[in-house]
Protein backbone atom coordinates (compact mmCIF):
# COMPACT_ATOMS: atom_id res chain seq x y z
CA UNK A 1 0.00 0.00 0.00
CA UNK A 2 2.94 2.20 0.68
CA UNK A 3 4.90 1.61 -2.52
CA UNK A 4 1.55 2.14 -4.54
CA UNK A 5 0.59 5.46 -2.44
CA UNK A 6 4.35 6.60 -3.12
CA UNK A 7 3.43 7.32 -6.61
CA UNK A 8 6.69 6.36 -8.05
CA UNK A 9 5.24 3.25 -10.19
CA UNK A 10 3.80 2.82 -13.56
CA UNK A 11 1.04 4.39 -15.05
CA UNK A 12 -1.40 1.93 -16.28
CA UNK A 13 -4.55 3.03 -17.96
CA UNK A 14 -4.61 5.65 -15.78
CA UNK A 15 -3.98 3.87 -12.22
CA UNK A 16 -0.40 3.62 -10.58
CA UNK A 17 1.23 0.41 -10.26
CA UNK A 18 4.26 0.33 -8.15
CA UNK A 19 4.50 -3.03 -7.14
CA UNK A 20 3.36 -6.29 -7.88
CA UNK A 21 3.59 -9.15 -5.08
CA UNK A 22 3.16 -12.70 -5.02
CA UNK A 23 3.93 -14.99 -2.32
CA UNK A 24 7.28 -14.29 -1.64
CA UNK A 25 7.98 -12.54 -4.89
CA UNK A 26 7.96 -8.68 -5.15
CA UNK A 27 8.00 -6.76 -8.60
CA UNK A 28 8.88 -2.98 -8.35
CA UNK A 29 7.69 -1.11 -11.65
CA UNK A 30 8.95 2.31 -12.50
CA UNK A 31 9.23 4.58 -15.58
CA UNK A 32 12.17 6.14 -13.86
CA UNK A 33 15.29 4.93 -12.45
CA UNK A 34 15.48 7.24 -9.36
CA UNK A 35 11.86 6.69 -8.39
CA UNK A 36 12.48 2.91 -9.08
CA UNK A 37 15.67 3.41 -6.12
CA UNK A 38 12.90 5.17 -3.94
CA UNK A 39 10.39 2.49 -4.29
CA UNK A 40 13.51 0.03 -3.44
CA UNK A 41 13.86 2.11 -0.17
CA UNK A 42 10.14 2.09 0.84
CA UNK A 43 10.70 -1.71 0.11
CA UNK A 44 14.06 -1.61 2.51
CA UNK A 45 12.33 0.18 5.23
CA UNK A 46 9.56 -2.26 5.46
CA UNK A 47 11.49 -5.37 5.85
CA UNK A 48 13.45 -3.82 8.68
CA UNK A 49 10.25 -2.90 10.54
CA UNK A 50 9.93 -7.16 10.12
CA UNK A 51 13.40 -7.80 10.75
CA UNK A 52 13.71 -9.43 7.18
CA UNK A 53 16.77 -8.25 4.76
CA UNK A 54 17.02 -7.87 1.33
CA UNK A 55 19.84 -9.93 -0.71
CA UNK A 56 21.15 -8.04 -3.31
CA UNK A 57 22.51 -10.94 -5.04
CA UNK A 58 19.07 -12.35 -5.75
CA UNK A 59 17.71 -8.93 -6.61
CA UNK A 60 17.30 -8.58 -10.42
CA UNK A 61 17.10 -5.71 -12.53
CA UNK A 62 15.56 -5.44 -16.25
CA UNK A 63 14.91 -2.82 -18.48
CA UNK A 64 12.01 -3.06 -21.29
CA UNK A 65 12.00 -0.59 -23.82
CA UNK A 66 11.15 -0.15 -27.06
CA UNK A 67 13.58 2.00 -28.17
CA UNK A 68 17.59 2.84 -27.76
CA UNK A 69 17.59 5.98 -26.29
CA UNK A 70 20.16 8.42 -24.41
CA UNK A 71 18.24 7.48 -21.37
CA UNK A 72 18.22 4.24 -21.70
CA UNK A 73 22.12 4.33 -22.41
CA UNK A 74 22.88 6.51 -19.42
CA UNK A 75 21.07 3.82 -17.50
CA UNK A 76 22.70 0.90 -18.81
CA UNK A 77 25.90 2.49 -17.70
CA UNK A 78 25.20 4.73 -14.66
CA UNK A 79 22.47 2.20 -13.35
CA UNK A 80 22.25 4.22 -9.61
CA UNK A 81 20.41 1.35 -8.11
CA UNK A 82 21.59 -0.39 -4.99
CA UNK A 83 20.76 -1.79 -1.94
CA UNK A 84 22.92 -1.09 1.07
CA UNK A 85 25.63 0.27 -1.08
CA UNK A 86 25.92 -2.99 -2.78
CA UNK A 87 25.05 -2.09 -6.64
CA UNK A 88 22.57 -4.12 -8.89
CA UNK A 89 23.28 -5.02 -12.61
CA UNK A 90 20.92 -5.02 -15.28
CA UNK A 91 20.16 -7.96 -16.56
CA UNK A 92 18.42 -10.33 -18.99
CA UNK A 93 16.25 -12.54 -17.45
CA UNK A 94 14.36 -12.26 -14.65
CA UNK A 95 12.30 -15.15 -12.76
CA UNK A 96 8.89 -13.79 -11.12
CA UNK A 97 6.51 -16.35 -9.70
CA UNK A 98 7.70 -18.98 -12.11
CA UNK A 99 7.38 -16.97 -14.75
CA UNK A 100 10.92 -16.41 -16.81
CA UNK A 101 10.51 -12.43 -17.74
CA UNK A 102 13.04 -11.63 -20.26
CA UNK A 103 13.96 -8.35 -22.24
CA UNK A 104 14.04 -10.20 -25.35
CA UNK A 105 9.90 -11.14 -24.86
CA UNK A 106 8.42 -14.48 -24.09
CA UNK A 107 10.70 -16.96 -26.00
CA UNK A 108 12.77 -17.50 -23.22
CA UNK A 109 9.84 -18.77 -20.99
CA UNK A 110 8.45 -20.83 -23.54
CA UNK A 111 11.59 -22.58 -24.41
CA UNK A 112 11.65 -23.48 -20.48
CA UNK A 113 8.44 -24.54 -20.31
CA UNK A 114 8.94 -27.26 -23.24
CA UNK A 115 12.14 -28.06 -21.63
CA UNK A 116 10.25 -28.68 -18.36
CA UNK A 117 7.71 -30.81 -20.15
CA UNK A 118 9.94 -33.15 -21.79
CA UNK A 119 11.39 -33.30 -18.02
CA UNK A 120 8.25 -34.16 -16.88
CA UNK A 121 6.80 -36.43 -19.51
CA UNK A 122 10.21 -38.42 -20.04
CA UNK A 123 9.87 -39.61 -16.00
CA UNK A 124 6.44 -41.74 -16.78
CA UNK A 125 8.10 -42.87 -20.31
CA UNK A 126 8.20 -46.17 -18.41
CA UNK A 127 4.80 -46.63 -17.98
CA UNK A 128 4.74 -47.93 -21.65
CA UNK A 129 4.64 -44.47 -23.31
CA UNK A 130 7.41 -45.02 -25.45
CA UNK A 131 7.31 -45.55 -29.60
CA UNK A 132 8.53 -49.04 -29.37
CA UNK A 133 6.23 -50.09 -26.37
CA UNK A 134 3.11 -51.79 -26.22
CA UNK A 135 0.71 -49.25 -24.23
CA UNK A 136 -2.67 -48.49 -25.37
CA UNK A 137 -2.16 -44.79 -26.46
CA UNK A 138 -5.23 -43.05 -24.83
CA UNK A 139 -3.87 -44.74 -21.76
CA UNK A 140 -0.23 -42.40 -22.48
CA UNK A 141 -2.80 -39.80 -23.06
CA UNK A 142 -4.48 -39.89 -20.16
CA UNK A 143 -1.14 -40.18 -17.97
CA UNK A 144 0.36 -37.58 -19.54
CA UNK A 145 -2.56 -34.91 -19.30
CA UNK A 146 -2.19 -35.39 -15.54
CA UNK A 147 1.30 -34.87 -14.99
CA UNK A 148 2.66 -32.48 -18.38
CA UNK A 149 0.21 -29.45 -19.36
CA UNK A 150 0.30 -28.10 -15.47
CA UNK A 151 3.91 -28.17 -16.53
CA UNK A 152 3.74 -26.82 -19.52
CA UNK A 153 1.35 -23.91 -19.48
CA UNK A 154 2.51 -22.87 -16.30
CA UNK A 155 2.44 -18.93 -16.59
CA UNK A 156 1.65 -18.96 -19.96
CA UNK A 157 -1.91 -17.89 -19.16
CA UNK A 158 -0.59 -14.43 -17.98
CA UNK A 159 1.46 -13.38 -21.03
CA UNK A 160 0.83 -11.44 -24.06
CA UNK A 161 1.59 -14.34 -26.81
CA UNK A 162 1.94 -13.34 -30.60
CA UNK A 163 1.09 -15.82 -33.08
CA UNK A 164 4.77 -17.42 -33.34
CA UNK A 165 4.57 -17.64 -30.01
CA UNK A 166 0.80 -19.72 -29.61
CA UNK A 167 2.39 -21.48 -33.06
CA UNK A 168 5.68 -22.93 -31.18
CA UNK A 169 3.24 -24.35 -28.12
CA UNK A 170 0.74 -25.49 -30.61
CA UNK A 171 3.14 -27.18 -32.75
CA UNK A 172 4.38 -28.87 -29.69
CA UNK A 173 1.36 -30.13 -28.14
CA UNK A 174 0.54 -31.51 -32.08
CA UNK A 175 4.54 -33.08 -31.89
CA UNK A 176 3.62 -34.79 -28.47
CA UNK A 177 0.75 -36.04 -29.01
CA UNK A 178 1.27 -37.23 -32.57
CA UNK A 179 4.33 -39.12 -30.76
CA UNK A 180 2.29 -40.63 -28.37
CA UNK A 181 0.01 -42.02 -30.72
CA UNK A 182 3.00 -43.51 -32.56
CA UNK A 183 1.40 -41.85 -35.77
CA UNK A 184 4.11 -40.73 -38.52
CA UNK A 185 5.69 -37.20 -38.37
CA UNK A 186 4.00 -34.62 -40.04
CA UNK A 187 0.48 -35.95 -39.95
CA UNK A 188 -2.35 -33.70 -40.23
CA UNK A 189 -4.04 -32.06 -37.19
CA UNK A 190 -7.41 -33.43 -37.93
CA UNK A 191 -6.31 -36.83 -37.78
CA UNK A 192 -4.09 -36.01 -34.74
CA UNK A 193 -6.15 -34.67 -32.59
CA UNK A 194 -9.71 -36.18 -33.69
CA UNK A 195 -7.56 -39.87 -32.98
CA UNK A 196 -6.62 -38.35 -29.26
CA UNK A 197 -10.00 -36.84 -28.56
CA UNK A 198 -7.71 -33.86 -27.59
CA UNK A 199 -8.17 -30.26 -27.93
CA UNK A 200 -5.51 -28.66 -29.71
CA UNK A 201 -2.51 -26.52 -27.96
CA UNK A 202 -3.66 -23.35 -28.78
CA UNK A 203 -7.00 -24.43 -27.58
CA UNK A 204 -5.63 -25.33 -24.35
CA UNK A 205 -3.88 -22.33 -23.92
CA UNK A 206 -6.51 -20.15 -25.23
CA UNK A 207 -8.98 -21.93 -22.26
CA UNK A 208 -6.66 -21.28 -19.64
CA UNK A 209 -6.31 -17.37 -20.74
CA UNK A 210 -10.44 -17.27 -19.95
CA UNK A 211 -9.99 -18.77 -16.91
CA UNK A 212 -8.02 -15.90 -15.64
CA UNK A 213 -10.17 -13.77 -16.88
CA UNK A 214 -12.83 -15.40 -15.21
CA UNK A 215 -10.98 -14.92 -12.05
CA UNK A 216 -10.28 -11.27 -12.54
CA UNK A 217 -14.12 -10.62 -12.73
CA UNK A 218 -14.86 -11.79 -9.74
CA UNK A 219 -12.14 -9.12 -7.95
CA UNK A 220 -14.47 -6.52 -7.68
CA UNK A 221 -13.10 -2.89 -6.13
CA UNK A 222 -9.63 -4.43 -7.15
CA UNK A 223 -6.99 -2.19 -8.70
CA UNK A 224 -6.83 -4.88 -11.36
CA UNK A 225 -10.51 -4.95 -11.99
CA UNK A 226 -10.05 -1.65 -12.86
CA UNK A 227 -7.46 -1.86 -14.86
CA UNK A 228 -8.75 -4.51 -16.81
CA UNK A 229 -12.36 -2.34 -17.14
CA UNK A 230 -10.34 1.41 -18.22
CA UNK A 231 -8.44 -1.16 -21.05
CA UNK A 232 -11.85 -2.31 -22.26
CA UNK A 233 -13.63 0.57 -22.59
CA UNK A 234 -10.55 3.47 -23.30
CA UNK A 235 -8.42 0.99 -25.85
CA UNK A 236 -8.72 0.55 -29.75
CA UNK A 237 -9.85 -2.40 -31.56
CA UNK A 238 -6.24 -2.45 -32.50
CA UNK A 239 -4.99 -2.34 -29.52
CA UNK A 240 -2.02 -4.68 -28.87
CA UNK A 241 -2.44 -6.20 -25.74
CA UNK A 242 -3.25 -8.88 -23.00
CA UNK A 243 -6.88 -7.56 -22.04
CA UNK A 244 -7.22 -7.18 -26.16
CA UNK A 245 -6.83 -10.72 -26.53
CA UNK A 246 -9.45 -11.19 -24.26
CA UNK A 247 -11.66 -9.45 -25.87
CA UNK A 248 -10.36 -11.13 -29.83
CA UNK A 249 -10.87 -14.83 -27.38
CA UNK A 250 -15.04 -14.04 -26.28
CA UNK A 251 -15.80 -12.75 -30.22
CA UNK A 252 -13.95 -15.90 -31.25
CA UNK A 253 -15.65 -18.24 -28.96
CA UNK A 254 -18.94 -16.48 -29.18
CA UNK A 255 -19.00 -15.75 -25.72
CA UNK A 256 -20.39 -12.35 -23.73
CA UNK A 257 -18.39 -9.29 -23.74
CA UNK A 258 -15.87 -8.97 -21.35
CA UNK A 259 -17.48 -5.95 -20.10
CA UNK A 260 -20.45 -7.53 -19.33
CA UNK A 261 -18.63 -10.12 -17.49
CA UNK A 262 -17.01 -7.60 -15.86
CA UNK A 263 -20.26 -6.37 -14.54
CA UNK A 264 -22.35 -9.20 -14.30
CA UNK A 265 -19.78 -11.97 -13.63
CA UNK A 266 -21.05 -15.97 -13.90
CA UNK A 267 -20.16 -18.31 -11.55
CA UNK A 268 -17.15 -20.51 -12.27
CA UNK A 269 -18.61 -23.81 -12.89
CA UNK A 270 -20.77 -21.83 -15.43
CA UNK A 271 -18.33 -19.71 -16.87
CA UNK A 272 -15.56 -22.56 -17.51
CA UNK A 273 -18.66 -25.01 -18.69
CA UNK A 274 -19.34 -22.09 -21.33
CA UNK A 275 -15.89 -21.55 -22.17
CA UNK A 276 -15.28 -25.18 -22.58
CA UNK A 277 -18.17 -26.29 -24.83
CA UNK A 278 -17.71 -23.49 -27.36
CA UNK A 279 -13.53 -24.16 -27.73
CA UNK A 280 -14.77 -27.72 -28.28
CA UNK A 281 -17.20 -26.58 -30.88
CA UNK A 282 -15.37 -23.89 -32.20
CA UNK A 283 -12.29 -26.22 -33.09
CA UNK A 284 -14.35 -29.31 -33.99
CA UNK A 285 -15.60 -27.12 -36.92
CA UNK A 286 -12.42 -25.62 -37.76
CA UNK A 287 -10.25 -28.98 -37.83
CA UNK A 288 -13.40 -30.90 -39.82
CA UNK A 289 -13.15 -27.87 -42.39
CA UNK A 290 -9.51 -28.16 -42.84
CA UNK A 291 -9.63 -32.56 -42.79
CA UNK A 292 -12.08 -31.24 -45.61
CA UNK A 293 -9.51 -29.87 -47.68
CA UNK A 294 -7.72 -33.03 -47.61
CA UNK A 295 -10.82 -35.31 -47.98
CA UNK A 296 -10.00 -35.93 -52.49
CA UNK A 297 -5.77 -36.36 -51.60
CA UNK A 298 -4.54 -37.60 -48.33
CA UNK A 299 -7.74 -38.04 -45.85
CA UNK A 300 -9.73 -40.18 -48.62
CA UNK A 301 -11.00 -42.35 -45.79
CA UNK A 302 -10.74 -39.85 -42.54
CA UNK A 303 -14.76 -38.67 -41.59
CA UNK A 304 -14.16 -36.38 -38.23
CA UNK A 305 -18.44 -35.90 -38.61
CA UNK A 306 -18.47 -38.95 -36.39
CA UNK A 307 -15.73 -38.21 -34.30
CA UNK A 308 -14.98 -35.73 -30.90
CA UNK A 309 -12.40 -33.67 -29.45
CA UNK A 310 -14.24 -34.76 -26.44
CA UNK A 311 -13.51 -38.79 -26.26
CA UNK A 312 -11.07 -40.66 -28.43
CA UNK A 313 -11.89 -42.85 -31.17
CA UNK A 314 -13.47 -45.93 -30.14
CA UNK A 315 -10.77 -48.06 -31.51
CA UNK A 316 -8.68 -47.23 -28.71
CA UNK A 317 -11.25 -47.85 -26.34
CA UNK A 318 -11.44 -51.54 -27.75
CA UNK A 319 -7.94 -52.36 -27.74
CA UNK A 320 -7.19 -53.69 -24.68
CA UNK A 321 -4.19 -56.16 -25.55
CA UNK A 322 -0.89 -55.56 -26.68
CA UNK A 323 -1.38 -57.21 -30.00
CA UNK A 324 -5.02 -55.25 -30.33
CA UNK A 325 -2.82 -52.04 -29.87
CA UNK A 326 -0.83 -52.78 -32.32
CA UNK A 327 -3.70 -53.61 -35.23
CA UNK A 328 -4.71 -50.22 -34.05
CA UNK A 329 -1.66 -48.11 -34.52
CA UNK A 330 -1.76 -49.68 -37.76
CA UNK A 331 -5.05 -48.50 -38.92
CA UNK A 332 -4.61 -45.25 -37.28
CA UNK A 333 -1.32 -44.74 -39.52
CA UNK A 334 -3.73 -45.69 -42.74
CA UNK A 335 -6.37 -43.24 -41.73
CA UNK A 336 -4.09 -40.71 -41.23
CA UNK A 337 -2.66 -40.59 -45.25
CA UNK A 338 0.81 -41.15 -44.13
CA UNK A 339 1.03 -44.92 -44.38
CA UNK A 340 4.00 -45.89 -46.69
CA UNK A 341 2.68 -47.01 -49.77
CA UNK A 342 3.63 -46.52 -53.02
CA UNK A 343 1.48 -44.01 -54.14
CA UNK A 344 2.79 -41.79 -51.21
CA UNK A 345 6.46 -42.28 -51.26
CA UNK A 346 6.22 -41.46 -54.70
CA UNK A 347 6.11 -37.96 -54.35
CA UNK A 348 9.16 -37.92 -51.43
CA UNK A 349 11.64 -40.21 -54.11
CA UNK A 350 12.07 -39.68 -57.67
CA UNK A 351 13.42 -43.79 -57.94
CA UNK A 352 9.92 -45.27 -56.43
CA UNK A 353 7.68 -45.58 -59.82
CA UNK A 354 4.68 -45.34 -57.04
CA UNK A 355 3.82 -49.28 -58.52
CA UNK A 356 2.77 -52.13 -56.39
CA UNK A 357 6.08 -54.09 -56.08
CA UNK A 358 4.88 -57.06 -55.58
CA UNK A 359 3.04 -57.17 -58.78
CA UNK A 360 4.12 -53.87 -60.69
CA UNK A 361 0.74 -53.87 -62.45
CA UNK A 362 -1.44 -51.19 -60.27
CA UNK A 363 -0.59 -48.24 -57.87
CA UNK A 364 -0.31 -48.94 -54.69
CA UNK A 365 -2.91 -47.27 -52.79
CA UNK A 366 -4.69 -48.78 -49.66
CA UNK A 367 -7.44 -50.04 -51.87
CA UNK A 368 -4.76 -52.17 -53.87
CA UNK A 369 -3.41 -53.39 -50.29
CA UNK A 370 -6.68 -54.01 -48.73
CA UNK A 371 -9.52 -55.44 -51.30
CA UNK A 372 -6.67 -56.61 -52.12
CA UNK A 373 -6.38 -55.95 -56.09
CA UNK A 374 -2.58 -57.47 -55.76
CA UNK A 375 -2.60 -61.62 -56.71
CA UNK A 376 0.32 -61.75 -54.14
CA UNK A 377 -2.08 -60.96 -51.04
CA UNK A 378 -5.19 -62.66 -52.32
CA UNK A 379 -4.78 -65.78 -50.48
CA UNK A 380 -4.75 -63.83 -47.68
CA UNK A 381 -7.58 -61.95 -48.52
CA UNK A 382 -9.11 -65.04 -48.74
CA UNK A 383 -8.29 -66.39 -45.31
CA UNK A 384 -9.24 -63.41 -43.73
CA UNK A 385 -12.88 -63.55 -45.30
CA UNK A 386 -13.42 -66.67 -44.07
CA UNK A 387 -12.28 -65.49 -40.13
CA UNK A 388 -14.97 -62.50 -40.77
CA UNK A 389 -17.50 -64.88 -41.60
CA UNK A 390 -17.04 -67.20 -38.84
CA UNK A 391 -16.63 -64.33 -36.24
CA UNK A 392 -19.66 -62.20 -37.25
CA UNK A 393 -21.70 -65.25 -37.18
CA UNK A 394 -22.55 -64.24 -33.78
CA UNK A 395 -24.54 -61.11 -34.99
CA UNK A 396 -27.05 -61.91 -38.06
CA UNK A 397 -27.05 -58.08 -38.09
CA UNK A 398 -23.41 -57.01 -38.68
CA UNK A 399 -22.76 -60.45 -40.64
CA UNK A 400 -25.49 -59.13 -43.21
CA UNK A 401 -23.92 -55.41 -42.95
CA UNK A 402 -20.22 -56.71 -43.78
CA UNK A 403 -22.07 -59.22 -47.11
CA UNK A 404 -24.21 -56.05 -47.95
CA UNK A 405 -20.87 -53.22 -48.37
CA UNK A 406 -18.18 -56.26 -49.28
CA UNK A 407 -20.00 -57.82 -52.15
CA UNK A 408 -21.05 -54.13 -53.60
CA UNK A 409 -19.44 -52.33 -56.32
CA UNK A 410 -18.02 -49.33 -54.33
CA UNK A 411 -14.63 -49.86 -53.52
CA UNK A 412 -14.16 -46.93 -51.41
CA UNK A 413 -16.75 -47.98 -49.25
CA UNK A 414 -15.68 -51.27 -48.84
CA UNK A 415 -12.31 -49.57 -48.28
CA UNK A 416 -14.34 -47.12 -45.42
CA UNK A 417 -15.75 -50.37 -43.81
CA UNK A 418 -12.59 -52.02 -43.24
CA UNK A 419 -10.05 -48.85 -42.00
CA UNK A 420 -12.75 -47.26 -39.71
CA UNK A 421 -16.48 -49.29 -39.14
CA UNK A 422 -17.72 -46.38 -36.57
CA UNK A 423 -18.44 -43.92 -39.40
CA UNK A 424 -20.56 -46.20 -41.46
CA UNK A 425 -24.07 -45.36 -41.46
CA UNK A 426 -25.45 -48.82 -41.49
CA UNK A 427 -23.30 -49.60 -38.52
CA UNK A 428 -23.96 -46.40 -36.21
CA UNK A 429 -28.05 -46.85 -36.97
CA UNK A 430 -27.36 -51.15 -36.09
CA UNK A 431 -25.31 -49.69 -33.04
CA UNK A 432 -29.07 -48.72 -31.85
CA UNK A 433 -30.00 -52.17 -31.15
CA UNK A 434 -26.93 -54.54 -30.80
CA UNK A 435 -24.42 -52.14 -28.61
CA UNK A 436 -21.94 -54.49 -29.49
CA UNK A 437 -21.78 -54.64 -33.45
CA UNK A 438 -19.15 -52.10 -33.30
CA UNK A 439 -16.78 -54.14 -31.18
CA UNK A 440 -17.80 -57.33 -33.18
CA UNK A 441 -16.55 -55.45 -36.47
CA UNK A 442 -13.57 -53.90 -35.09
CA UNK A 443 -11.84 -56.59 -34.00
CA UNK A 444 -12.88 -57.99 -37.76
CA UNK A 445 -12.02 -55.06 -39.49
CA UNK A 446 -8.55 -54.04 -37.57
CA UNK A 447 -7.07 -57.95 -38.03
CA UNK A 448 -8.29 -57.70 -41.61
CA UNK A 449 -5.85 -54.16 -42.19
CA UNK A 450 -3.03 -55.42 -40.06
CA UNK A 451 -3.04 -58.90 -41.51
CA UNK A 452 -2.36 -57.98 -44.72
CA UNK A 453 -0.07 -55.37 -44.24
CA UNK A 454 2.30 -57.69 -42.07
CA UNK A 455 1.60 -60.18 -45.09
CA UNK A 456 2.91 -57.86 -47.58
CA UNK A 457 5.82 -56.31 -45.37
CA UNK A 458 7.21 -59.82 -45.05
CA UNK A 459 7.02 -60.32 -49.17
CA UNK A 460 8.63 -57.13 -49.70
CA UNK A 461 11.48 -58.19 -47.01
CA UNK A 462 10.47 -55.53 -44.30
Amino acid sequence: MTAQESGFGTSISGFPVAAVGQADDTALLSNDIHQLQCLLNLSVLYCKKHQVQLSPGKTKLLMFSKKDTDYTRYTKQLSPLHIAGTPIELGTTAEHVGVLRSISGNLPHIHQRIVNHKRSLGQIMRMGMSRHHRANPIACLRAENVFSPPVLFSGMASLFLNKTESDMIAQHVKDTTESLLKLHPKTPEPVVFFLAGRLPGEALLHLRQLTLFGMICHLNGNILHSIVGQLLTGSSQSSKNWIADIRDLCYQYNLPHPLALLKEPMTKVSFKSLCKNNVTDFWQDKLRKNADKLRGKSLKFFNPYFMSLSRPHPMWSWATTSYQVNKCVVVSRMLSGRFRCGSLLRHFYQHVSGLCELCGEELEDLPHILLPKCPMLKDMADTLHRFAMNSLSKSEKALQIFNSIYNGKDDNKIVQLLLDPSVVSEIIAATQYESDILQLMLSVTTTWCYSLNRTRSKLLGM
